[in-house]
């Protein structure tokens, strides 16, 4: 377990005010913790790419393709379906469009017609795929879903 203790201070008519908080980090036994000089959220911290979001295919569709050992961390996206409700969901995985050990990161998210959905960054990273996975989005029905996703690779 690791703590930072920040402390501030400030003055109302004479009176001094000092307020002191603890932040510790949280992990299961063996996990291992960020180093002094990384950061839980790679997004806050670097300039992300960026990939368009462009299909009509019911099923896997690859957004970023797999680099050995390399995670992928999603730091915002947003969609939009031009004729018809659907369901988008994010998976990772290898082989063709994350067809194996395909794993989910997100529910599917009902997506209506002419509705758009977007998480933007805010310095945060969304969700992130185990190293060597491919990132892929997963349309429930083939209708021509638009947008875009920004993500760092490490």
């Amino acid at each position: 377990m690791r703590g930072e203790v920040t402390w501030a201070r400030g003055a109302a008519v004479g009176l001094a005010v000092v307020a002191w908080a603890t932040f510790f980090v949280f992990a299961p036994v063996g996990a291992q913790l960020p180093q002094q000089s990384e950061t839980i959220s790679r997004c806050g911290t670097a300039v992300p790419s960026s990939v368009a979001i462009d299909t009509a295919t019911s099923g896997n569709v690859e957004l970023v393709a797999l680099t050995a050992a390399q995670r992928v961390y999603v730091c915002g996206f947003g969609f939009e379906s031009d004729t018809a409700t659907t369901t988008v969901q994010f998976i990772s995985g290898t082989g063709t469009a994350c067809a194996t050990g395909e794993t989910d990161l997100t529910g599917p998210m009902t997506l209506l017609a002419s509705n758009p959905m977007s998480v933007s960054n805010g310095g945060a990273t969304q969700f992130v795929t185990a190293a060597g996975n491919a990132l892929c989005v997963e349309l429930g029905a083939a209708t021509q879903v638009n947008g875009w996703l920004t993500y760092l690779k490490y």
